[in-house]
């Protein structure tokens, strides 16, 4: 939430599309104080961490109902609504940014209205084949002797089993050799629907709107996991990749799902929102 909150202060100044004279913006409202929201390394229960869910789904109903009434009343479009921060994601015509200030003045609100619009992360861009070969080795790269992850896997003998691990980033190439068998989605059933992508993925990229002209090989929303960047891919490979006769990741024996947050490489707070709450 930290890169998050980096994020907001950033790009606080609210643009105006001259295309459609609207701004996409996040109405931010009072979060709910609950036992170590602001402490890092918190350790929960399954138990714990179901019911904080439900206490922040519950906190984000009742507070965001007046809210969502207030924007419609200023002629607003809500786009969508979060619970895993209480915020409300907007395209805001000048009349309606002009009422969300009024209100935001107000001292009692406990608002603050930020702007939405797409900004381009500078990631690099990689191919998603596997990471540089260290020729002097077998079995793990380089890079995860290194670091001593496959000492420590050597140690405690497991390489991830019984983990997963969720990737939010371009996307992932869920079809690659070195990703393919690690995806939970894969259901190892050729004969039927080998893929089931209910909660293994999520493209959180329908929440941005894209400045024209702006390609991707992806489509918003999609359905199956896709990467329009190569990013996401690589660094999925990076935690959990591994083919039956190699790994080339940190963790290859774990599993891994994802959330598409960027489109060609631009991210809005919303689409980072979405994929915090989908995972």
């Amino acid at each position: 939430m930290r890169f998050l909150a980096l994020f907001l202060a950033s790009t606080s100044a609210l643009r105006v599309d001259v295309r459609q004279n609207t701004s996409r913006v996040l109405l931010l409202l009072p979060e709910l104080n609950y036992p170590g929201r602001t402490t890092d390394n918190v350790t929960r229960s399954d138990a714990e961490v179901e019911a904080l869910v439900q206490q922040l789904r519950e906190h984000s109903a009742a507070t965001q109902h007046v809210a969502a009434s207030l924007l419609d009343g200023y002629g607003c479009k809500v786009i969508t609504r979060f619970w895993v921060t209480n915020a409300i994601a907007a395209e805001a015509s000048p009349a309606c940014l002009d009422g969300l200030r009024l209100h935001q003045s107000a001292a009692t609100s406990g608002w603050r209205v930020a702007s939405d619009e797409p900004w381009r992360v500078p990631v690099g861009r990689s191919g998603p084949g596997r990471a540089q070969q260290d020729p002097l080795s077998a079995g793990a790269e380089w890079n995860v002797k290194w670091i001593g992850a496959e000492a420590v896997g050597h140690k405690y003998e497991t390489r991830g089993h019984g983990m997963v691990h969720a990737c939010a980033d371009t996307g992932v190439e869920y079809t690659h050799p070195a990703l393919v068998q690690q995806y939970r989605g894969n259901t190892f059933e050729p004969e039927h629907e080998q893929f089931d992508h209910n909660f293994n993925w999520f493209d959180a990229t329908q929440y941005i709107d894209p400045p024209p002209g702006e390609p991707s090989v992806c489509e918003q929303g999609v359905r199956h996991p896709c990467d329009d960047h190569g990013h996401g891919t690589h660094c999925t490979g990076t935690t959990s990749g591994g083919a039956p006769s190699e790994a080339i990741g940190v963790a290859p024996h774990s599993l891994w799902i994802g959330c598409r947050n960027m489109y060609n490489g631009l991210g809005t707070p919303s689409s980072y929102l979405g994929c915090l709450q989908a995972c």
